[in-house]
């Protein structure tokens, strides 16, 4: 079976995320339209800068010489390490998990009725509180991630069967307990880009099956704004034109934070390790990360990835960090096809769930990110490398 090259797969997976919505803006600009809302010149020369530093990252990893990763999987059953680790991570986010729940359910909610509206007042909540269950709690909670890329990696490999990856990786979503669509939309995201890296597949699979995994992400993103009641109907209509409004906001927001002083006396990246060990120990390390709404004309406060780059170190930030990202993505992705590490795999879905998110978000800067490389890294130290994996 013909197989997709590396490089090209995820340059691919680059141009779709963030090539569509650029050219959408230069055919716009070309045309002599206007957007509903200003987009500044500066905020496309910066998206533009790190959406290029990303392909450029992806070919110079490309142009690394590494040895030949055309092997064959073998079929088998768990070995004692793989079942331990299984155990311990399913173990670990069922408790994350139950201590989630019993703090929603402290605050009045129980995530499991399934009563009318339920989800819309814990999404409201979070929005206002921040993240619900904090410290230890929450590393373990969101251990469950890892827990959904393990599984999968076991299925790509012949270790679990489709029944018992789907059984461990909808009970890791269970274990999450939360009403964010991030949630969902992430983890969709990293099964569908451990799938990417593993199988390699042609680009015209690739298309067709990004195709049917853009259109569900149509139909549950439409579903969730009409359950949060942001649209009056629910209709295939409606769900894309939410979806659009949803990913244009982001550079809306954009355009009206670079008028203003927003992180200019803030440490962004260099931040994370401080955050990162706040949250684990519950301690406040006072870093302000949070976004101001910007009307547009409905409050919004989400932004592309490269605007915090940006606020960190300029151009010069937004360039390194966008070549940074594009290369180790590709580079751990083709480490995994010539030893089969967890790590390696693991680290470049998580890079390329980043840069998909990207568009709204900067996954990269986050503790939840730093959480998961750290766990990624320590589950692969265990397992160690298996050649027969490919």
């Amino acid at each position: 079976m013909h197989k997709g090259s590396m490089p090209s797969l995820i340059a691919t997976v680059t141009l779709v995320t963030w090539g569509g919505p650029l050219l959408a803006i230069f055919l716009v600009l070309v045309s002599g339209n206007t957007f509903a809302y200003e987009i500044s010149n500066e905020s496309i020369f910066i998206n533009v800068a790190g959406f290029v530093s990303l392909i450029l990252g992806v070919a110079f990893a490309a142009g690394i010489k590494m040895p030949s990763y055309e092997k064959d999987v073998v079929e088998r059953n768990l070995d004692k390490k793989e079942r331990v680790m299984l155990l311990v991570i399913y173990v670990l986010s069922a408790t994350g998990g139950f201590l989630t729940y019993l703090k929603w359910k402290s605050l009045g909610f129980d995530p499991f009725s399934f009563s009318d509206n339920m989800l819309g007042e814990m999404n409201l909540l979070y929005a206002e509180e921040g993240r619900i269950t904090t410290g230890m709690a929450g590393r373990l909670s969101s251990l469950s991630f890892v827990g959904v890329i393990y599984s999968i990696y076991l299925y790509l490999n012949r270790r679990l069967t489709g029944a018992g990856a789907l059984f461990f990786c909808i009970s890791f979503l269970v274990f999450m307990v939360s009403p964010r669509r991030a949630v969902l939309l992430t983890s969709l995201i990293a099964i569908f880009m451990f799938w990417l890296v593993a199988r390699r597949p042609s680009l015209v699979k690739l298309f067709v099956i990004g195709a049917a995994f853009f259109c569900v992400f149509i139909f549950l993103f439409g579903y969730s704004q009409y359950n949060l009641g942001k649209i009056d109907s629910f209709s295939i209509f409606d769900s894309i034109g939410v979806a659009f409004e949803y990913i244009w906001s982001s550079f809306y927001v954009m355009t009206g934070l670079l008028k203003t002083s927003h992180f200019e006396d803030t440490w962004i990246v260099m931040s994370v390790p401080a955050r990162f060990l706040g949250e684990m120990f519950n301690v406040d390390p006072g870093v302000d990360l949070s976004i101001p709404f910007v009307y547009v004309p409905y409050p919004a406060n989400t932004l592309p990835a490269f605007y915090y780059f940006f606020r960190s170190g300029g151009y010069v930030g937004v360039v390194f960090f966008g070549f940074l990202i594009g290369y180790v993505a590709l580079l751990s992705a083709r480490t995994y096809q010539v030893k089969g590490s967890f790590a390696a795999g693991g680290v470049s879905v998580m890079l390329l769930c980043g840069i998909v998110l990207s568009l709204r978000e900067c996954l990269f800067i986050t503790y939840d990110f730093v959480f998961w490389l750290i766990a990624v890294n320590i589950v692969g130290l265990f397992l160690k490398s298996k050649k027969s994996y490919g």
